[in-house]
């Protein structure tokens, strides 16, 4: 359980990565 809610952390935490990189991407040049 414990080990699993961990995952669901780090999944969230890399999508949000991605959604800032992607961002960052769309807005610098």
């Amino acid at each position: 359980m414990k080990y699993g809610r961990k995952i669901k952390v780090v999944h969230i935490a890399e999508g949000f990565v991605g959604g800032v990189s992607t961002y960052l991407c769309t807005v610098l040049p």
